[in-house]
Protein backbone atom coordinates (compact mmCIF):
# COMPACT_ATOMS: atom_id res chain seq x y z
CA UNK A 1 0.00 0.00 0.00
CA UNK A 2 1.50 3.59 -0.99
CA UNK A 3 1.74 5.84 1.63
CA UNK A 4 -0.31 9.21 0.91
CA UNK A 5 -3.08 7.52 -1.30
CA UNK A 6 -6.14 6.04 -0.63
CA UNK A 7 -5.41 1.96 -0.18
CA UNK A 8 -8.51 0.38 1.69
CA UNK A 9 -12.13 0.88 1.68
CA UNK A 10 -14.55 -0.15 4.33
CA UNK A 11 -17.66 -1.24 3.15
CA UNK A 12 -20.88 -2.10 5.99
CA UNK A 13 -24.37 -1.43 6.32
CA UNK A 14 -25.69 0.81 8.88
CA UNK A 15 -25.63 -0.96 12.42
CA UNK A 16 -22.69 -3.24 11.06
CA UNK A 17 -20.05 -2.21 13.21
CA UNK A 18 -18.01 -1.02 10.02
CA UNK A 19 -18.11 3.05 11.84
CA UNK A 20 -16.45 1.08 15.00
CA UNK A 21 -14.13 -0.50 12.81
CA UNK A 22 -12.70 2.68 11.35
CA UNK A 23 -12.92 4.50 14.71
CA UNK A 24 -10.51 1.60 15.81
CA UNK A 25 -7.88 1.32 12.97
CA UNK A 26 -7.90 5.41 13.05
CA UNK A 27 -5.99 4.82 16.32
CA UNK A 28 -3.44 2.96 14.33
CA UNK A 29 -0.07 5.16 14.32
CA UNK A 30 0.03 4.54 10.70
CA UNK A 31 -3.45 4.88 9.63
CA UNK A 32 -5.48 7.65 8.75
CA UNK A 33 -9.03 7.76 7.65
CA UNK A 34 -10.46 10.15 5.09
CA UNK A 35 -13.59 11.89 5.42
CA UNK A 36 -14.51 11.49 1.51
CA UNK A 37 -17.33 13.91 1.78
CA UNK A 38 -18.63 12.72 5.18
CA UNK A 39 -21.88 10.63 5.09
CA UNK A 40 -21.72 9.24 1.62
CA UNK A 41 -23.76 6.04 0.34
CA UNK A 42 -23.53 3.48 -2.64
CA UNK A 43 -27.05 3.73 -3.15
CA UNK A 44 -28.60 7.31 -3.64
CA UNK A 45 -32.67 7.61 -4.28
CA UNK A 46 -32.92 3.95 -5.66
CA UNK A 47 -33.60 2.90 -8.00
CA UNK A 48 -31.18 4.83 -10.10
CA UNK A 49 -28.84 4.90 -13.38
CA UNK A 50 -25.78 3.29 -13.20
CA UNK A 51 -23.96 6.58 -14.69
CA UNK A 52 -25.22 8.64 -11.62
CA UNK A 53 -23.82 6.01 -9.24
CA UNK A 54 -20.81 6.03 -10.72
CA UNK A 55 -20.41 10.07 -11.13
CA UNK A 56 -21.41 9.84 -6.61
CA UNK A 57 -18.98 7.35 -6.21
CA UNK A 58 -15.87 9.38 -8.14
CA UNK A 59 -16.25 12.26 -6.45
CA UNK A 60 -16.56 10.09 -3.46
CA UNK A 61 -13.01 8.84 -4.19
CA UNK A 62 -11.79 12.13 -5.26
CA UNK A 63 -12.73 13.74 -1.77
CA UNK A 64 -10.86 10.47 -0.14
CA UNK A 65 -8.08 11.46 -2.43
CA UNK A 66 -7.80 15.23 -1.75
CA UNK A 67 -7.83 14.00 2.25
CA UNK A 68 -4.54 11.89 2.06
CA UNK A 69 -2.47 13.80 -0.83
CA UNK A 70 1.15 14.54 0.28
CA UNK A 71 -0.02 13.10 3.67
CA UNK A 72 1.73 10.68 5.71
CA UNK A 73 0.30 7.37 6.73
CA UNK A 74 -2.06 4.40 5.25
CA UNK A 75 -5.16 5.99 3.95
CA UNK A 76 -8.91 4.14 3.90
CA UNK A 77 -11.98 5.54 4.14
CA UNK A 78 -15.73 4.07 5.05
CA UNK A 79 -18.92 3.70 2.60
CA UNK A 80 -22.53 2.27 3.17
CA UNK A 81 -23.87 -0.29 1.32
CA UNK A 82 -26.91 0.17 2.35
CA UNK A 83 -29.57 2.76 0.19
CA UNK A 84 -29.54 6.54 1.28
CA UNK A 85 -33.80 6.33 1.06
CA UNK A 86 -35.29 3.40 3.17
CA UNK A 87 -38.10 3.49 0.87
CA UNK A 88 -35.92 2.30 -2.41
CA UNK A 89 -35.53 -1.46 -3.66
CA UNK A 90 -31.80 -2.41 -2.11
CA UNK A 91 -31.08 -4.80 -4.92
CA UNK A 92 -30.11 -2.47 -7.65
CA UNK A 93 -27.69 -4.53 -9.83
CA UNK A 94 -26.36 -0.94 -11.59
CA UNK A 95 -24.89 0.32 -8.43
CA UNK A 96 -22.55 -3.38 -8.38
CA UNK A 97 -20.46 -2.67 -11.46
CA UNK A 98 -19.43 0.96 -11.17
CA UNK A 99 -18.74 -0.14 -7.12
CA UNK A 100 -16.53 -2.40 -8.73
CA UNK A 101 -15.06 -0.73 -11.36
CA UNK A 102 -13.77 2.52 -9.59
CA UNK A 103 -12.59 0.34 -6.75
CA UNK A 104 -10.77 -2.00 -8.23
CA UNK A 105 -7.46 -1.06 -7.08
CA UNK A 106 -8.42 -1.20 -3.26
CA UNK A 107 -8.09 -3.47 -0.71
CA UNK A 108 -11.89 -4.50 0.93
CA UNK A 109 -12.92 -4.99 4.26
CA UNK A 110 -16.26 -5.95 4.20
CA UNK A 111 -18.19 -5.53 7.78
CA UNK A 112 -20.91 -8.45 7.58
CA UNK A 113 -23.80 -8.55 10.23
CA UNK A 114 -25.92 -11.54 10.82
CA UNK A 115 -28.98 -11.28 8.52
CA UNK A 116 -31.16 -11.58 11.75
CA UNK A 117 -29.92 -9.60 14.33
CA UNK A 118 -29.78 -6.66 11.48
CA UNK A 119 -32.68 -6.49 10.66
CA UNK A 120 -33.98 -6.54 14.44
CA UNK A 121 -31.83 -3.94 14.99
CA UNK A 122 -33.11 -2.18 12.10
CA UNK A 123 -36.82 -2.27 13.35
CA UNK A 124 -36.54 -1.26 16.85
CA UNK A 125 -33.90 1.48 15.93
CA UNK A 126 -33.82 2.74 13.07
CA UNK A 127 -37.78 2.37 12.23
CA UNK A 128 -37.45 0.90 8.88
CA UNK A 129 -39.83 -2.25 7.81
CA UNK A 130 -38.77 -5.74 8.01
CA UNK A 131 -39.02 -5.88 4.44
CA UNK A 132 -36.46 -3.20 3.74
CA UNK A 133 -34.60 -3.95 6.72
CA UNK A 134 -34.01 -7.04 4.85
CA UNK A 135 -33.88 -6.06 1.02
CA UNK A 136 -31.08 -3.60 2.26
CA UNK A 137 -29.22 -7.14 3.85
CA UNK A 138 -28.93 -9.38 0.66
CA UNK A 139 -28.02 -6.34 -1.04
CA UNK A 140 -25.13 -6.38 0.68
CA UNK A 141 -24.26 -9.89 0.60
CA UNK A 142 -24.75 -9.43 -3.13
CA UNK A 143 -22.34 -7.35 -3.13
CA UNK A 144 -19.73 -8.86 -1.13
CA UNK A 145 -20.33 -12.47 -3.51
CA UNK A 146 -19.73 -10.13 -6.30
CA UNK A 147 -16.58 -8.47 -5.38
CA UNK A 148 -15.25 -12.22 -4.49
CA UNK A 149 -15.97 -13.10 -7.70
CA UNK A 150 -14.24 -10.37 -9.82
CA UNK A 151 -10.97 -11.61 -7.54
CA UNK A 152 -10.63 -8.44 -6.07
CA UNK A 153 -8.63 -7.92 -2.41
CA UNK A 154 -11.47 -9.20 -0.31
CA UNK A 155 -11.55 -9.93 3.24
CA UNK A 156 -14.45 -10.22 5.37
CA UNK A 157 -14.87 -9.26 9.18
CA UNK A 158 -18.05 -10.45 10.77
CA UNK A 159 -19.41 -7.69 13.12
CA UNK A 160 -20.34 -10.61 15.65
CA UNK A 161 -16.30 -11.21 15.91
CA UNK A 162 -15.73 -7.66 16.29
CA UNK A 163 -17.99 -7.65 19.10
CA UNK A 164 -16.75 -10.91 21.17
CA UNK A 165 -13.24 -10.78 20.39
CA UNK A 166 -12.22 -7.93 18.79
CA UNK A 167 -8.58 -8.55 19.72
CA UNK A 168 -8.40 -11.07 17.01
CA UNK A 169 -10.90 -9.93 14.37
CA UNK A 170 -8.17 -6.71 14.60
CA UNK A 171 -5.48 -8.77 14.23
CA UNK A 172 -6.31 -10.60 11.14
CA UNK A 173 -7.35 -7.20 9.44
CA UNK A 174 -3.88 -6.25 10.35
CA UNK A 175 -2.28 -9.13 8.27
CA UNK A 176 -4.39 -8.42 5.72
CA UNK A 177 -3.32 -4.39 5.71
CA UNK A 178 0.44 -5.23 6.31
CA UNK A 179 0.60 -3.63 9.24
CA UNK A 180 1.77 -4.25 13.27
CA UNK A 181 -0.66 -4.88 15.54
CA UNK A 182 -0.91 -2.07 17.93
CA UNK A 183 -2.95 -2.71 21.47
CA UNK A 184 -4.13 1.20 20.93
CA UNK A 185 -6.74 -0.26 18.56
CA UNK A 186 -8.56 -1.86 21.04
CA UNK A 187 -8.60 1.18 23.92
CA UNK A 188 -10.01 3.30 20.66
CA UNK A 189 -13.32 0.71 20.14
CA UNK A 190 -13.89 0.59 24.72
CA UNK A 191 -16.12 3.46 24.46
CA UNK A 192 -18.20 3.17 21.26
CA UNK A 193 -20.83 0.97 22.38
CA UNK A 194 -19.35 -2.60 22.22
CA UNK A 195 -22.36 -4.32 23.11
CA UNK A 196 -22.69 -8.28 23.08
CA UNK A 197 -26.62 -8.23 23.57
CA UNK A 198 -26.48 -7.15 19.89
CA UNK A 199 -25.47 -10.74 18.46
CA UNK A 200 -28.05 -12.86 19.55
CA UNK A 201 -30.28 -13.76 17.33
CA UNK A 202 -34.37 -13.60 17.62
CA UNK A 203 -36.57 -15.11 15.49
CA UNK A 204 -38.00 -14.14 12.16
CA UNK A 205 -41.33 -14.20 9.98
CA UNK A 206 -41.00 -17.64 7.97
CA UNK A 207 -40.68 -15.62 4.50
CA UNK A 208 -38.11 -13.51 5.61
CA UNK A 209 -36.06 -16.49 7.36
CA UNK A 210 -36.41 -18.02 3.58
CA UNK A 211 -35.51 -14.89 1.51
CA UNK A 212 -32.18 -14.45 3.50
CA UNK A 213 -31.51 -18.32 4.23
CA UNK A 214 -29.37 -18.71 1.05
CA UNK A 215 -27.33 -15.65 2.36
CA UNK A 216 -26.95 -16.72 5.49
CA UNK A 217 -25.25 -19.57 4.59
CA UNK A 218 -23.14 -17.88 2.07
CA UNK A 219 -21.66 -15.64 5.17
CA UNK A 220 -21.51 -18.75 7.29
CA UNK A 221 -24.47 -17.69 9.87
CA UNK A 222 -25.95 -20.83 9.23
CA UNK A 223 -25.15 -24.36 8.73
CA UNK A 224 -26.51 -26.30 5.55
CA UNK A 225 -28.01 -28.90 7.76
CA UNK A 226 -29.76 -26.04 10.02
CA UNK A 227 -33.55 -25.84 9.79
CA UNK A 228 -34.61 -22.17 9.05
CA UNK A 229 -36.59 -20.36 11.93
CA UNK A 230 -40.16 -21.07 10.46
CA UNK A 231 -41.50 -18.89 13.49
CA UNK A 232 -44.70 -16.77 11.81
CA UNK A 233 -44.55 -13.70 14.89
CA UNK A 234 -42.24 -13.25 18.18
CA UNK A 235 -43.71 -14.79 20.83
CA UNK A 236 -45.84 -12.92 23.37
CA UNK A 237 -42.50 -12.63 25.95
CA UNK A 238 -40.27 -10.96 23.46
CA UNK A 239 -43.04 -8.24 22.71
CA UNK A 240 -43.52 -7.75 26.15
CA UNK A 241 -39.33 -7.84 26.70
CA UNK A 242 -39.07 -4.75 24.36
CA UNK A 243 -41.70 -2.94 25.99
CA UNK A 244 -39.63 -3.75 29.27
CA UNK A 245 -36.64 -2.50 27.61
CA UNK A 246 -38.24 0.83 25.91
CA UNK A 247 -39.59 1.71 30.09
CA UNK A 248 -36.24 1.06 31.26
CA UNK A 249 -34.55 3.20 28.79
CA UNK A 250 -36.68 6.16 29.51
CA UNK A 251 -36.22 5.69 33.37
CA UNK A 252 -32.49 5.54 32.08
CA UNK A 253 -33.01 9.03 30.40
CA UNK A 254 -34.81 10.23 33.86
CA UNK A 255 -32.42 9.40 36.09
CA UNK A 256 -29.79 11.04 34.17
CA UNK A 257 -31.83 14.06 33.59
CA UNK A 258 -31.88 14.33 37.29
CA UNK A 259 -28.96 13.30 38.13
CA UNK A 260 -27.73 15.86 35.73
CA UNK A 261 -29.83 18.82 37.36
CA UNK A 262 -28.51 17.57 40.96
CA UNK A 263 -25.27 18.37 39.89
CA UNK A 264 -26.05 22.02 38.12
CA UNK A 265 -27.71 22.94 41.71
CA UNK A 266 -24.75 21.69 43.33
CA UNK A 267 -22.63 23.58 41.58
CA UNK A 268 -24.99 26.87 41.34
CA UNK A 269 -24.63 26.54 45.55
CA UNK A 270 -21.12 26.15 45.60
CA UNK A 271 -21.13 29.66 43.36
CA UNK A 272 -23.47 31.07 45.55
CA UNK A 273 -21.22 30.93 48.76
CA UNK A 274 -17.99 32.12 46.83
CA UNK A 275 -20.45 35.14 45.24
CA UNK A 276 -21.37 36.08 48.69
CA UNK A 277 -17.93 36.07 49.99
CA UNK A 278 -16.97 38.85 47.18
CA UNK A 279 -20.24 40.82 46.36
CA UNK A 280 -21.36 41.43 50.25
CA UNK A 281 -20.86 45.27 49.91
CA UNK A 282 -22.64 45.50 46.92
CA UNK A 283 -26.40 44.29 48.71
CA UNK A 284 -28.14 47.72 48.89
CA UNK A 285 -26.88 48.45 44.92
CA UNK A 286 -28.64 45.31 43.40
CA UNK A 287 -31.90 44.97 45.96
CA UNK A 288 -33.99 45.83 43.23
CA UNK A 289 -32.21 43.44 40.89
CA UNK A 290 -32.32 40.81 43.03
CA UNK A 291 -36.30 40.81 43.42
CA UNK A 292 -36.42 40.60 39.79
CA UNK A 293 -34.09 37.52 39.62
CA UNK A 294 -36.56 35.81 42.50
CA UNK A 295 -39.59 36.54 40.39
CA UNK A 296 -37.76 34.60 37.80
CA UNK A 297 -36.56 31.93 39.59
CA UNK A 298 -39.90 31.11 41.21
CA UNK A 299 -41.23 30.80 37.07
CA UNK A 300 -38.42 28.28 36.82
CA UNK A 301 -39.30 26.25 39.96
CA UNK A 302 -43.16 26.07 38.81
CA UNK A 303 -42.21 25.26 34.65
CA UNK A 304 -39.78 22.45 36.45
CA UNK A 305 -43.44 21.49 38.36
CA UNK A 306 -44.97 21.36 35.55
CA UNK A 307 -42.84 19.53 33.66
CA UNK A 308 -42.80 16.71 35.86
CA UNK A 309 -46.27 16.83 36.12
CA UNK A 310 -46.12 15.94 32.87
CA UNK A 311 -43.62 13.17 32.91
CA UNK A 312 -46.03 11.54 35.91
CA UNK A 313 -48.99 12.00 32.96
CA UNK A 314 -46.73 10.37 30.63
CA UNK A 315 -46.00 7.69 33.33
CA UNK A 316 -50.10 6.92 33.77
CA UNK A 317 -50.09 6.83 29.74
CA UNK A 318 -47.71 3.89 29.44
CA UNK A 319 -49.59 1.78 32.11
CA UNK A 320 -53.24 2.43 30.69
CA UNK A 321 -51.59 1.51 27.33
CA UNK A 322 -49.89 -1.83 28.84
CA UNK A 323 -53.76 -2.35 30.65
CA UNK A 324 -55.57 -1.67 27.30
CA UNK A 325 -53.36 -4.70 25.82
CA UNK A 326 -55.80 -7.66 27.07
CA UNK A 327 -58.09 -5.81 25.11
CA UNK A 328 -57.55 -6.55 21.84
CA UNK A 329 -57.89 -4.59 18.55
CA UNK A 330 -60.10 -2.59 19.42
CA UNK A 331 -58.50 -1.30 22.22
CA UNK A 332 -55.08 -0.98 19.90
CA UNK A 333 -56.98 1.13 17.61
CA UNK A 334 -58.14 3.49 20.76
CA UNK A 335 -54.09 3.13 21.69
CA UNK A 336 -53.12 4.50 18.15
CA UNK A 337 -55.51 7.74 18.80
CA UNK A 338 -53.83 8.09 22.03
CA UNK A 339 -50.83 7.80 20.47
CA UNK A 340 -51.34 10.72 18.26
CA UNK A 341 -52.65 13.08 20.67
CA UNK A 342 -49.55 12.53 22.80
CA UNK A 343 -47.18 13.25 19.59
CA UNK A 344 -49.52 16.92 19.90
CA UNK A 345 -48.58 16.96 23.31
CA UNK A 346 -45.21 16.69 22.56
CA UNK A 347 -45.17 19.87 20.26
CA UNK A 348 -46.73 21.64 22.17
CA UNK A 349 -44.26 20.67 25.27
CA UNK A 350 -41.22 21.43 23.00
CA UNK A 351 -43.17 24.99 21.88
CA UNK A 352 -43.15 25.64 25.64
CA UNK A 353 -39.67 24.34 26.11
CA UNK A 354 -38.33 27.10 23.33
CA UNK A 355 -40.73 29.17 25.61
CA UNK A 356 -38.61 28.20 28.69
CA UNK A 357 -35.40 28.39 26.81
CA UNK A 358 -35.93 32.38 25.96
CA UNK A 359 -36.80 32.70 29.52
CA UNK A 360 -33.55 31.35 30.77
CA UNK A 361 -31.66 33.03 28.17
CA UNK A 362 -32.95 36.42 29.45
CA UNK A 363 -32.50 35.48 33.16
CA UNK A 364 -28.90 34.54 32.62
CA UNK A 365 -28.08 37.84 31.37
CA UNK A 366 -29.87 39.27 34.63
CA UNK A 367 -27.60 36.81 36.65
CA UNK A 368 -24.82 38.75 36.83
CA UNK A 369 -26.31 41.71 39.04
CA UNK A 370 -28.31 39.17 41.30
CA UNK A 371 -25.84 37.13 43.36
CA UNK A 372 -27.23 38.09 46.83
CA UNK A 373 -30.75 36.49 46.12
CA UNK A 374 -29.17 32.98 45.23
CA UNK A 375 -28.49 32.37 48.24
CA UNK A 376 -32.35 32.10 49.13
CA UNK A 377 -32.38 30.27 45.83
CA UNK A 378 -30.19 27.45 46.87
CA UNK A 379 -32.58 26.71 49.74
CA UNK A 380 -35.72 26.27 46.92
CA UNK A 381 -33.27 24.15 44.99
CA UNK A 382 -32.34 21.90 47.50
CA UNK A 383 -36.20 21.73 48.41
CA UNK A 384 -36.40 20.74 44.59
CA UNK A 385 -33.53 18.29 45.24
CA UNK A 386 -35.39 16.26 47.74
CA UNK A 387 -38.79 16.92 45.92
CA UNK A 388 -36.74 15.16 42.57
CA UNK A 389 -35.15 12.17 45.08
CA UNK A 390 -38.74 11.75 46.25
CA UNK A 391 -40.32 11.74 42.45
CA UNK A 392 -37.84 8.86 41.93
CA UNK A 393 -38.91 6.30 44.18
CA UNK A 394 -42.35 7.47 42.81
CA UNK A 395 -40.85 6.39 39.67
CA UNK A 396 -39.25 2.72 40.73
CA UNK A 397 -42.62 2.21 42.29
CA UNK A 398 -44.39 2.86 38.73
CA UNK A 399 -41.85 0.29 37.45
CA UNK A 400 -42.59 -2.09 39.93
CA UNK A 401 -46.42 -1.68 38.82
CA UNK A 402 -45.31 -2.16 35.31
CA UNK A 403 -43.93 -5.28 35.93
CA UNK A 404 -46.92 -6.90 37.62
CA UNK A 405 -49.39 -5.50 34.74
CA UNK A 406 -46.92 -7.43 31.92
CA UNK A 407 -46.96 -10.59 34.08
CA UNK A 408 -50.88 -10.37 34.35
CA UNK A 409 -50.57 -9.71 30.03
CA UNK A 410 -48.93 -12.84 30.00
CA UNK A 411 -51.98 -14.70 30.48
CA UNK A 412 -53.13 -13.25 27.22
CA UNK A 413 -51.01 -14.73 24.66
CA UNK A 414 -54.42 -15.68 22.28
CA UNK A 415 -55.46 -12.59 22.28
CA UNK A 416 -52.36 -10.75 21.34
CA UNK A 417 -51.22 -13.25 18.41
CA UNK A 418 -54.43 -11.55 16.73
CA UNK A 419 -53.18 -8.41 17.49
CA UNK A 420 -49.43 -8.57 17.02
CA UNK A 421 -49.33 -6.99 13.55
CA UNK A 422 -50.98 -3.77 15.39
CA UNK A 423 -48.85 -3.90 18.20
CA UNK A 424 -45.83 -3.79 16.30
CA UNK A 425 -46.44 -0.44 14.83
CA UNK A 426 -47.86 0.84 17.67
CA UNK A 427 -44.09 -0.36 19.14
CA UNK A 428 -42.25 1.30 16.50
CA UNK A 429 -44.52 4.63 16.98
CA UNK A 430 -43.44 4.90 20.39
CA UNK A 431 -40.49 4.37 19.70
CA UNK A 432 -40.43 7.26 17.50
CA UNK A 433 -41.86 9.44 20.13
CA UNK A 434 -39.05 8.48 22.74
CA UNK A 435 -36.91 9.62 20.54
CA UNK A 436 -38.73 12.49 20.32
CA UNK A 437 -38.65 13.30 23.86
CA UNK A 438 -34.72 12.27 23.88
CA UNK A 439 -34.23 15.08 21.55
CA UNK A 440 -36.01 17.89 23.25
CA UNK A 441 -34.24 16.71 26.47
CA UNK A 442 -31.05 16.63 25.23
CA UNK A 443 -31.86 20.13 23.85
CA UNK A 444 -32.78 21.74 27.15
CA UNK A 445 -29.87 20.66 28.68
CA UNK A 446 -27.50 21.68 26.06
CA UNK A 447 -29.21 25.18 26.45
CA UNK A 448 -28.99 25.17 29.82
CA UNK A 449 -25.19 24.20 29.74
CA UNK A 450 -24.28 27.27 27.12
CA UNK A 451 -26.49 29.74 28.93
CA UNK A 452 -24.06 28.89 32.43
CA UNK A 453 -20.80 29.26 30.30
CA UNK A 454 -22.17 32.69 29.47
CA UNK A 455 -23.08 33.44 33.11
CA UNK A 456 -19.56 32.40 33.74
CA UNK A 457 -18.15 34.42 31.05
CA UNK A 458 -19.61 37.89 31.63
CA UNK A 459 -18.99 37.22 35.51
CA UNK A 460 -15.68 36.67 34.47
CA UNK A 461 -15.26 39.77 32.67
CA UNK A 462 -17.60 41.73 35.33
CA UNK A 463 -14.28 40.43 37.93
CA UNK A 464 -12.03 42.07 35.48
CA UNK A 465 -13.41 45.47 34.37
CA UNK A 466 -13.54 45.79 38.86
Amino acid sequence: MTPGKLSFLITGTHRSGSGILAAMLQAHPDVRMAIGGRHEHLLGAVPEAAATVANRLRGFRAACEADSKGQAGIWGSRIAADPLTANGICDDESAIEPFLSEFADLKHIFVARDGRTYIRSMLLHEGHSIDVASRSWLFFVKLLRSSRQQRANVTLVKFEELMLNPAQALLGICEFLGLEYSPELLSAGSGRGLDREETQVSPLPSRVARRIKNELQYCGYLDPTEATPTADFLDEASLLSELQEEVSVMAQQLNYQMTQRRAEFDQLAERTQKNQLRFSGEVTEREERLTDADRDLRRMVREVDEREERLRNADRDIRRMVREVDEGEERLRNADRDIRRMVRDVEDREERLRNADRDIRRMVRDVEDREERLQNADRDIRRLIREAEDREERLRNADRDIRHLMSEVSDRNQRLVAAEGDLRRFVAELANARRQLQDIHASTVWRLMNAMQRFNSRRSEDSQRK
